[in-house]
């Protein structure tokens, strides 16, 4: 009588009985052993991508600044424009819409603009990312620059954006600029210099708006400009 081993547990169905029923039974068990074993070792080797809780793939949620009435994107406003209206635009991959609602938070987290140089009317926000969407908003922020006259260069106030739920990777800041609008002028001679045996001697100055064209000059108003000579 033959003898063959029947492998029973491994995968339900594949193989049944406690022996070997004629020759070809022997032979289909070794066949579904062999497939059971490979498909083990398979699995054994395949990279796994890192999940989170609920067994996803982290995804990204990407932030940036819109208007306060509109889905248009804004990079920043405007020294002189007063109280201005904008919102926060929070968006997931349109390839995988959230299951659930997400909740991010936003709130302002630094500047590179001197104190008081711009008032926040709130300074952090709930952006809500209903189910099945790709995109949730937040309440209208209003940001209201200082308008003063120092030449400072455009500054920017920083926001940073958090998440509870584990699907999404840690969210990338997002940032709004305050363009300034104060020209810097710049002061320059006719004369490198003056002989001091020559008696008195006429110089002109000149005042210009520094990096600025003729096009570039907006004023509806006369500049004046005071220069006091020194004595040494």
């Amino acid at each position: 009588m033959k003898r063959c081993l029947v492998v029973q547990g491994l995968t339900a169905g594949l193989a049944t009985g406690a022996g070997c029923r004629g020759g070809g039974g022997c032979h289909r068990s070794r066949r579904w052993f062999g497939l059971v074993l490979v498909v083990g070792l398979v699995l054994g080797v395949l990279p796994v991508a890192p999940v989170g809780v609920e067994g996803k793939s982290q995804e990204r949620i990407e932030l940036e600044f819109v208007e306060g009435q509109s889905t248009s994107a804004v990079e920043g406003v405007l020294e002189e424009g007063g109280a201005q209206r904008v919102r926060v635009a929070a968006s997931v991959s349109a390839a995988a819409p959230a299951d659930v609602d997400v909740y991010v938070t936003v709130a302002a987290s630094g500047s590179t603009a001197s104190a008081g140089d711009y008032a926040l009317d709130r300074t952090s926000m709930t952006v809500k990312i209903r189910a099945g969407r790709e995109v949730g908003y937040s309440p209208v922020l209003t940001v209201t620059p200082v308008d003063d006259t120092r030449v400072e260069g455009d500054e920017t106030i920083v926001f940073a954006g958090s998440t509870s739920a584990a699907r999404y990777q840690a969210i990338d800041d997002v940032s709004l600029d305050i363009v300034d609008d104060d020209d810097s002028i710049v002061l320059s001679l006719d004369k490198p210099g003056v002989l001091e045996w020559d008696g008195d001697q006429t110089v002109m100055v000149t005042a210009a708006f520094a990096g600025a064209t003729e096009s570039d000059l907006t004023s509806v108003s006369d500049v004046v400009v005071s220069v006091a000579g020194g004595s040494g």
